[in-house]
């Protein structure tokens, strides 16, 4: 976290392209932090995708249905049925949980 390389006067690449970017590339940075900010209510919540490379019914699916209980790790989602019978016993569904 101390080392020379992440600050932009000990890191002679960074210096070089912020000297040619005119320091746009501060500013950029700067803009996407506090967007992380913003997003996060004053905490930092680093982006881990680009939320506009999704659009629902084009490249990304969706199913009726409602959380039945959340905490921070978690969301429990109970799905509405699409056909008229059901099994009995529900199915559970564990994705991995990185980076939650």
């Amino acid at each position: 976290a101390i080392s020379p390389s992440n600050f932009v006067l000990t890191n002679p690449e960074i210096l070089r392209s912020t000297l040619e970017q005119n320091g746009e590339n501060l500013v950029r940075g700067l803009e996407n932090l506090l967007s992380d900010l913003e997003r996060g209510r004053g905490k930092l919540a680093i982006r881990m995708t680009d939320m506009d490379a999704f659009e629902i019914g084009k490249n990304i699916a969706i199913t009726p249905g409602k959380v039945v209980y959340e905490n921070a790790l978690m969301q429990l989602i109970q799905y509405t049925p699409t056909t008229d019978t059901v099994y009995e016993r529900p199915l559970v569904i564990f994705p991995p949980w990185i980076n939650k």
